[in-house]
């Protein structure tokens, strides 16, 4: 979390951009509630035999107008913060590259080029994929998710409480895999300095 916090300042130039891609995953979350709630009464009681073939066109074209909906908001929610992973990127690796040429001799001494290379190269790239993808995903299902949980609420509270008694225990194994994937992580981007390192010499 503190490392996300220091990732701030390079967040900062392109606040518009993912304030537009908040907008587009509530468009999604919204659609998601939509389409959701044009099933339920097929769902719950099936086609009526007083449904007329306007009904049914009025019900096609409400679904069309939905998907189109949702599919654009997708788009624009994983470019939008694609792009803005992308800038972060070549932001950073500019400011890393200049403070690595500004380090002490010894510095360079005590740490091997390819390391170094994987840190500028690698451990980037790691910052990129969690701007341009893990978060997309978190922050377009985590609306979808609170909309749904919204919905929920709304068909039966009781229901809803229920289902919600597990949450917790849900919560505790994803944050268990959490560390144990931060652990995996950090072990690869030192064995990938190591192969950098390794490389660059016996080249």
């Amino acid at each position: 979390m503190n490392n996300l916090y220091r990732l701030r300042r390079y967040v900062r130039p392109y606040v518009s951009r993912v304030a537009a891609a908040v907008a587009a995953g509530a468009g999604v979350a919204a659609a998601m509630f939509g389409i959701i709630k044009m099933l339920e009464p097929i769902v719950d009681e099936g086609l009526q035999p007083d449904v007329t073939v306007g009904d049914l066109q009025r019900f096609a074209g409400s679904m069309v107008v939905l998907y189109l909906v949702l599919g654009i908001a997708r788009f624009l929610s994983t470019y939008l913060l694609g792009s803005v992973g992308f800038s972060m990127v070549r932001d950073l690796r500019i400011d890393l590259f200049l403070h690595v040429e500004l380090l002490p001799l010894d510095f360079h001494t005590r740490h091997s080029t390819g390391g170094i290379m994987s840190r500028v190269t690698a451990d980037v790239l790691a910052i990129q994929e969690l701007v341009s993808r893990v978060l997309v995903d978190l922050l377009r299902d985590g609306l979808t998710v609170i909309a749904l949980v919204g919905l929920m609420f709304w068909t039966d509270w009781r229901l809803a409480l229920t289902v919600l008694v597990v949450a917790p225990a849900l919560v505790s194994v994803i944050t268990r895999l959490g560390r144990r994937m931060r652990v995996a992580s950090r072990e690869t981007q030192e064995g990938l300095g190591e192969l950098a390192t390794l490389l660059q010499e016996t080249l």
